[in-house]
Order: structure tokens, then C-alpha cells, then sequence
């Protein structure tokens, strides 16, 4: 008999330098394995903040990226206008152990800490600290979904910090959350001490098991459309108005503009 084994090997690449870009940056790394995927590590001792100036390379494959700690390793945007993380097609982005920071200068549309881009896969983080976000934190255009999990999103000044916007509404009762093609889920996370407008939704949303505490703008959210939102086992308190509204008409069996009804938990 003659055996054959075959061993796959995900490539590993090592940041070593703290610099926007070059020999043993991040910059370097996602662009290596932006289209055919692998695992991005920080190197032992490494700490400090890399601050960039534009985005990385658009991600298509699977990657991974684990950082020192939220106090070792930062990245910052710099007040940047352009889009950190950037994943689009089947690219799925996993970010581990870092705070994120300082994605856009103040009513730039295009800054955003992250931006899924008619994405089939999506972002997830976990134990990610973000916070100093003038701008948008995240943008899915069309269809992908964002995961933010045992993570804390803390002493950002920008509204709207979580927008969805074209993407699909299935039809029928009971639909499942996979009926869904373009997701916000937000859970086991921290959203205090935010001073801007948290959410302007129009697609899937779900916050489940999050602390939410001391988010002092008058309204914390803005929940439109015909879409699923769904509040689970969540602590809210000195936290602003859920907004929810529709412009759909059954008059005129089209979109059509209504006046939105303020929830207030």
C-alpha cells in the first residue's frame, strides 16, 4: 500500500516594526496575504501604536490578525479619511487583542475603521478596544456582516458610528438571522462613555448581552426600514432614545416617508 498524507499550512507572518509601512509592517503583511489568506502575529515585546495615513490593501482571502493586548498594540487612523480595514468578495478579517483609534477627520464620508464592501464573508473582532472615532466605525455596503465580540466600543465623538445601507429584506415571518445578507451583530461588549449617535440602521441588527452605559447623545440609535433588530439580554442605563421608523406604505405598496415613532426602553 502506498499512503500519502498531505499537510496544509496556513502562512504566518510576523509584524516587527511599528511603521506605517515597509520591512516587518502590518502594511506589509495584510498585503501579502490579502488575497490568498493566513495569520498575522505581532512579535513578542512589540508595543506601541502604528499610526497610517491611508488604508490597508482590500482583503479577499482569510486572515487573521492577533496583537499584543488593547494597551500594546494600537493602530490609529491618524485622522486619515481613508478606510482601515477594507474586505470585499469572499474575504473574511478576524482581529484579535488591539484597540483601534482615530479612523477620520470629522464629516469625512469616507473614513471608517472598517468597510465591508458587497462582502459574501465578513469582520469579527475579539478583545479589540475601539475609541477616539470621529467618524464612522463601520460601513457595509450591500451585503456582509460584522461581528464585534468581547470587545469595547468606548469614548468615541462621532455619529453614526454603525451605518448598513442597500443590501436585501427577506420576505415572510420567522425569517432566520442567514436570511440576512448584510449584518451588524454587536455582543458579549462593552458600549459606554460615547458622546455621537451609536447606530443609523437599515439593515440586520442585534446587540446581544452588551453593557450599555453613558452614551450621552440624546438618541442612541436610529432603527429604519422593514428589517429584523433585535435588543437581547442587554444592561442599558444613562443611555439615549431608541429611534424606530419605516418608510414602507401599505397604501401605495411602495417606499413611502413616514413619521418615525421615538422607542424608549
Amino acid at each position: 500500500f502506498t499512503y500519502v498524507f498531505c499537510l496544509h499550512l496556513t502562512a504566518q507572518t510576523t509584524v516587527t516594526s511599528l511603521e506605517a509601512s515597509g520591512s516587518g509592517s502590518l502594511a506589509e503583511a495584510i498585503t501579502s496575504l490579502a488575497s490568498t489568506g493566513g495569520t498575522i502575529i505581532f512579535s513578542s515585546g512589540l508595543s506601541g501604536t502604528i499610526t497610517i495615513s491611508s488604508g490597508f490593501t482590500n482583503i479577499t482571502g482569510t486572515i487573521t490578525i492577533t496583537g499584543n493586548g488593547t494597551s500594546s498594540t494600537i493602530i490609529s487612523g491618524g485622522d486619515s479619511s481613508s478606510r482601515m480595514f477594507s474586505v470585499s468578495g469572499s474575504g473574511n478579517l478576524t482581529i484579535k487583542k488591539m484597540t483601534l483609534k482615530e479612523n477620520g477627520n470629522p464629516g469625512s464620508n469616507a473614513g471608517s475603521i472598517f468597510y465591508l464592501n458587497n462582502a459574501t464573508g465578513g469582520i469579527t473582532t475579539d478583545d479589540v478596544l475601539i475609541t477616539d472615532c470621529t467618524n464612522t466605525i463601520s460601513f457595509i455596503s450591500a451585503k456582509g456582516t460584522l461581528t464585534v465580540n468581547n470587545s469595547s466600543i468606548e469614548n468615541n465623538s462621532g455619529n453614526y458610528l454603525f451605518r448598513g445601507d442597500w443590501g436585501s429584506t427577506p420576505e415572510g415571518v420567522n425569517i432566520a438571522e442567514s436570511s440576512f445578507e448584510n449584518k451588524t451583530i454587536i455582543k458579549n461588549s462593552n458600549i459606554k462613555n460615547n458622546s455621537g449617535i451609536i447606530f443609523y440602521a437599515q439593515r440586520f441588527t442585534k446587540i446581544d448581552n452588551c453593557a450599555i452605559e453613558n452614551n450621552t447623545n440624546y438618541t442612541f440609535g436610529y432603527f429604519l426600514g422593514v428589517n429584523s433588530f433585535k435588543f437581547l439580554n442587554n444592561s442599558i442605563t444613562d443611555t439615549g432614545r431608541f429611534y424606530f421608523g419605516s418608510w414602507i406604505s401599505q397604501e401605495f405598496q411602495n417606499w413611502h416617508t413616514i413619521d418615525p415613532v421615538p422607542f424608549i426602553f
